[in-house]
Parts: C-alpha cells; sequence; structure tokens
C-alpha cells in the first residue's frame, strides 16, 4: 500500500525522514498511548493530540485508522478536483461511477446498512451515514448544491476506499473483524 511503519517490542510509529511529522503509539506498561510527533517551527518535537487507550488492540485499531486516514487525505482531496465545477446529482453519479465507487455505498433513494445516503429537498443537500442497523448514524445539515456534492463524494469515496482495504485485509487476514460503524465514521468524517 506504501505506509511504512516502524513495530518494535512498545512502539509502533510511522517511518518518517528526520523533521517530519509522524503518529505513534506505545505501551506504557498495561496501557497505550497514541501521539502525534510534530516538528513544525521546533528544535524539539511536540507531542500532540494524546490519546490513552486500555488495551492494545483498541490502540492498534486507532493508529491504523488514523494512518490510513492521512494516507489517503490527498487522494480524495486531490489538486483542482474536478468534483469542485459538478452541478447536479446525475454528474455527481457518473463522477462516482467512473472512480469505480459502487452503488451499494451510497443512495439517493433507499437506506441500506453502511451506505452514505444523500437526499435532496429544496434545492439542498443532505448527506447521511448509515450505520448496520440502517440508521442514520449522523446527517449533516442542509447544504447548497455544490457543498452537499462535495461532501456526498468525500464520504461515499471514503466509505469505499475503507471498505475496500477491509475485504483486502480480510483476506490477507490481516484483520479478524469488519470495521464497525465508529470506526468508519472516524475514517469517513
Amino acid at each position: 500500500m506504501g505506509i511504512k511503519v516502524i513495530i518494535n517490542n512498545r512502539v509502533i510509529k510511522e517511518d518518517k525522514g528526520y523533521y517530519e511529522n509522524f503518529i505513534q503509539i506505545q505501551d506504557d506498561g498495561g496501557s497505550w498511548s497514541y501521539f502525534e510527533m510534530n516538528f513544525e517551527r521546533r528544535h524539539e518535537p511536540g507531542k500532540e493530540e494524546v490519546k490513552k487507550f486500555d488495551n492494545e488492540k483498541t490502540a492498534i485499531k486507532y493508529f491504523f485508522l488514523k494512518t490510513l486516514r492521512r494516507f489517503y487525505f490527498y487522494k480524495i482531496h486531490i489538486p483542482n478536483n474536478p468534483i469542485r465545477s459538478l452541478q447536479t446529482i446525475e454528474e455527481l453519479k457518473h463522477f462516482l461511477e467512473n472512480l469505480g465507487v459502487s452503488d451499494e455505498r451510497y443512495s439517493f433513494n433507499a437506506i441500506r446498512p453502511q451506505e452514505i445516503y444523500i437526499e435532496t429537498v429544496d434545492n439542498k443537500i443532505t448527506v447521511s451515514y448509515v450505520d448496520k442497523n440502517s440508521q442514520k448514524k449522523f446527517t449533516t445539515m442542509p447544504l447548497e448544491i455544490e457543498r452537499g456534492i462535495f461532501v456526498a463524494y468525500k464520504l461515499a469515496y471514503s466509505l469505499h476506499l475503507l471498505k475496500n482495504i477491509e475485504r483486502e485485509y480480510l483476506q490477507k487476514n490481516s484483520l479478524q473483524e469488519t470495521f464497525s460503524d465508529d470506526d468508519i465514521e472516524f475514517f469517513i468524517k
């Protein structure tokens, strides 16, 4: 995939060059800590976004999802993204189709489990993530068409990428279970 990490008996961290920011988790002797090492405008790196976990499994999953989010950020938010010029839902459907995003990842007319549900009402768009129980886990406020199209793209494409990773890593036995709705929300938002 192109993500390099360093693993030793107490630390898992991104493999970055000198003076590059990186994320890391470490065993604190019974609990785990996640943090980002930030080198910006500093002689010594500073720990930011420190988060504590009670167990290794939860810490590793958080690190994995955070690393994936960082890795895919520029794939989703490409410079001069054509999504910014789309004006209609039909153009959005075509754009997602060209990216290989299956219509099982999004819908405009039926609520299905683990999908992005896009509603158009009064020339505004609301976008929701529907969880495994077919309940809306979160919904945006009504958005102007252009902004709604972008948010729908971002969420549907992110969900598509994560579900592809999930399928691949389950097949390789690198994952033992599917991502939870909380994991998915964390990745796509």
